[in-house]
């Protein structure tokens, strides 16, 4: 994904930032007093003020010829013994410093003509060499500071004349905002930005600003308004215009669509893209657009291809010299090896990538790679190397804050102490790993609500849309009628066939409008049939336990309730919250699969290990009810599927097996395997309530069953065990059900196989 801010091309790391080009914020960058009349001033300083006017000029065409006339300048201040020249020469020598990569000598000169310019309190000076230190800042991958000195500077740059710096200043500052993950903070001074430009009214600089709200709702992933700015971006670039920037946005639609699962529109815009980098010759944009449609390829199996773009972008990347980017490309290289069994090819690339980070101390990239030559051990049954260089992972993603990266290592590393017959330790870890994923799902929760929120809008205002338009076309056909009657009184027994004709058309015109409108209405019915369910469970599910919540909390904030009956109360509450949890989890699984846009990825599932996560997850429920959950897997039964949506299921089936379990009954799980049919049979058995024979037939339909209570007075919606049957379907599985009142409940689950290894 492709932010505008910097003067050059420049690398960060993350799959999603592959390649930051050329701002040009720096149009605006101030004269720096280099045109003050020299009338009555010596020759010595008016020379002095040229060579850095000159310097300045040539920052972009020949920044090395710049540095040289900038620290002539420099040397011609100091025997002149004049600070304010010697603080703007500095300054200059600074700003041509990071032109040419020196970007330490760019930090040092920088930052001493800034603390002159803050001790004078030369204010307008301040503002404008604070914005070129954060530059510089952010190229030592400091965005934090970055952010600090620019706010330190927000008032000044506010009070100043000038529109179009402070449109840069600000567009800078919600950029490195952004890198810092503060998105709601990066979108107020976007929006800053645009009113700054508006007094200026330059198109280039609305349309860099609106691709980075873009860039910026991309990796908030609110794909719908991403793409709304990617457009507006593109409208404010000329439209003959041939340059890198258009492609580079061309990019940016190409990738949100490929992350929204639209692949067709994915490949054309990045065919697009393709077409306008060859154009105006722009290799980076070109290697961004193969870079995404080796993505592409990737999730369509066009591993063939895939692995060509990847091979293009990494020798780019070389040729720059980038380690960052080839550290990058080498992971995807590995990971499309790794995903045919191919673990020694896969490793080597994997090894590769580290050995390119290191060059350049990328800790997310060395974190990153080693997690995946660790990974990588692991399916070659190689668990001592896999835990040195997943212990080795584990610490730099703990003290580098990369969460996700420590969810992954924990699973590996419980899977590892599975292995190994640790399973204290196996728990433990799996303990970690859920607590992390607990909260980076609570963090992102909001957004996700929100986002569905936005989905529905969007709905019920196209279905307006549609009403509108239907409405229209009829009444234009009740003005063609009007207009036919008239006809028939002026035209003549001759024409009366043709009036004849004419009306039969009508009619049939009529007809179709009326079997569209109800073809709509349905549909509309359909819609908010959907949305009532949602707000019924909404309304009726989540106003239980949270009222329980509430009322305790209550009664405990106003010390209603005995030291003795503490206990009681606070395990009421962790049952009420987890009840709320899985009903949301479910809530917003639900809604993720009513957008279409979820895929299961596929892969070889040991069924052991993730029946026993479900059995660990269950066992605050087991307890509370005393029951007894046993396992009966066989030792190397395997299924092919999306694991995550494979273990959701079977942990939907065990909780509504425990949660129709009276106190002291017993719950199974026992597997088959069929090696001719190449399929897997899993059970889940208990001895509970059952399931009335009218209501077995209709048992994944909430809207048609009757929601019935748990033995422990626990609320049902249906709503999972709908789940279940979604995800069991999108993993080319069947599902029974066969029950008996008061005798128990048996569902019984088929998947397909671990396919044989090519």
């Amino acid at each position: 994904m492709n932010s505008f801010y910097k003067k050059r091309t420049t690398h960060t790391p993350g799959h999603l930032i592959l390649v930051l080009t050329i701002f040009t914020m720096l149009s605006h960058f101030p004269n720096l007093r280099a045109d003050t009349p020299v009338e009555g001033i010596e020759e010595g300083k008016s020379r002095i003020r040229q060579l850095c006017q000159l310097a300045y000029e040539q920052r972009l065409t020949s920044p090395h010829d710049g540095m040289s006339h900038a620290n002539t300048a420099l040397e011609l201040a100091e025997a002149q013994d004049d600070s304010l020249l010697i603080t703007l020469a500095t300054r200059m020598v600074g700003v041509l410093s990071d032109y040419t990569d020196q970007d330490s000598i760019a930090r040092v000169m920088l930052q001493k003509a800034y603390q002159f310019y803050q001790r004078r309190q030369v204010t307008e000076e301040q503002a404008h060499t604070g914005f070129e230190l954060a530059r510089v800042y952010a190229d030592f991958q400091d965005f934090a500071g970055a952010v600090r000195l620019m706010n330190n500077n927000c008032s000044i740059v506010d009070t100043l004349s000038d529109a179009a710096f402070s449109g840069d200043f600000h567009n800078y500052l919600g950029l490195n905002l952004w890198k810092l993950g503060r998105f709601g903070e990066a979108e107020y001074q976007y929006q800053i930005a645009l009113e700054s430009y508006h007094k200026v009214l330059q198109p280039k600089d609305f349309a860099y600003t609106y691709n980075n709200l873009g860039v910026l709702y991309f990796n908030w992933n609110r794909y719908n308004y991403a793409l709304d700015y990617y457009q507006k971006s593109l409208t404010h670039f000329s439209e003959a215009q041939k340059d890198a920037s258009v492609a580079l946005v061309l990019g940016n639609i190409g990738a949100t669509y490929y992350r929204i699962g639209l692949d067709s529109l994915a490949r054309a815009f990045l065919g697009k893209a393709l077409e306008q980098s060859r154009a105006c010759g722009s290799i980076p944009s070109e290697m961004n657009a193969y870079d995404w449609l080796g993505s592409l390829e990737l999730s369509s199996e066009n591993y063939t291809l895939s692995r060509q773009y990847f091979e293009k972008v990494k020798s780019y990347y070389q040729s720059l010299k980038d380690y960052s980017g080839v550290a990058r490309t080498e992971v995807k290289l590995g990971e499309l090896h790794a995903i045919h069994s191919q673990f020694a090819t896969a490793g080597v690339h994997f090894q590769a990538a580290l050995q390119n980070a290191q060059r350049v101390s990328d800790d997310f990239e060395i974190t990153r790679s080693s997690y995946q030559i660790g990974h990588n051990y692991l399916f070659q049954n190689d668990f001592e190397l896999a835990h040195h260089h997943l212990s080795k992972a584990l610490t730099l993603a703990q003290s580098r804050g990369f969460p996700d990266f420590q969810a992954q290592i924990f699973r590996d590393l419980s899977l590892l102490a599975t292995h190994k017959n640790q399973g204290t330790e196996a728990y433990r870890y799996l303990k970690l790993a859920r607590a992390i994923g607990d909260s980076i799902s609570s963090a992102s929760l909001q957004n996700k609500i929100s986002e569905l929120e936005v989905r529905y809008e969007l709905m019920s205002k196209d279905k307006e849309i549609l009403i509108l338009q239907e409405e229209q076309r009829i009444k234009n056909l009740e003005y063609e009628q009007t207009m036919m009657r008239n006809r028939i009184y002026l035209l003549s027994a001759f024409l009366l066939v043709l009036i004849m004709a004419g009306l039969i058309l009508s009619y049939r015109k009529q007809q179709l409008a009326a079997q569209t409108i109800a073809k709509l209405n349905r549909e509309l019915e359909q819609a908010l049939e959907g949305r009532n369910q949602l707000f019924r469970i909404l309304g009726h599910d989540l106003r239980g336990p949270l009222g329980s919540v509430r009322g305790l909390l209550r009664m405990m904030a106003n010390e209603e309730i005995e030291e003795r009956e503490r206990s009681t109360v606070l395990e009421s509450l962790s049952q009420s919250a987890d009840s709320v949890y899985v009903l949301l989890d479910n809530l917003l699984d639900w809604a993720r699969m009513q957008t279409g846009k979820v895929k299961p990825a596929p892969e070889v599932i040991e069924m052991q290990n993730l029946l026993s996560d479900v059995h660990h997850l269950s066992a605050s429920s087991l307890n509370q009810k005393n029951i007894v959950l046993s396992q009966q897997v066989e030792p190397g039964c395997q299924v092919y599927g999306d694991r995550q949506m494979i273990f959701t299921l079977f942990r939907n089936l065990v909780s509504n097996a425990i949660k129709f379990t009276p106190p002291g009954g017993h719950v199974s799980i026992a597997s088959a395997t069929d090696p001719v049919k190449s399929m897997t049979v899993i059970e889940v058995k208990d001895d509970g309530i059952g399931i009335p024979g009218e209501f077995v037939q209709n048992v994944f339909n909430p809207s048609h069953n009757k929601h019935r209570r748990g033995t422990g007075g626990e609320p049902s919606t249906g709503l999972g065990l709908m789940l279940v049957k979604e995800y069991i379907d999108q993993n080319n599985g069947q599902i029974m059900v066969e029950s008996r009142v008061n005798e128990g409940t048996v569902f019984r689950v088929t998947l397909p196989g671990a396919p044989s290894k090519r």
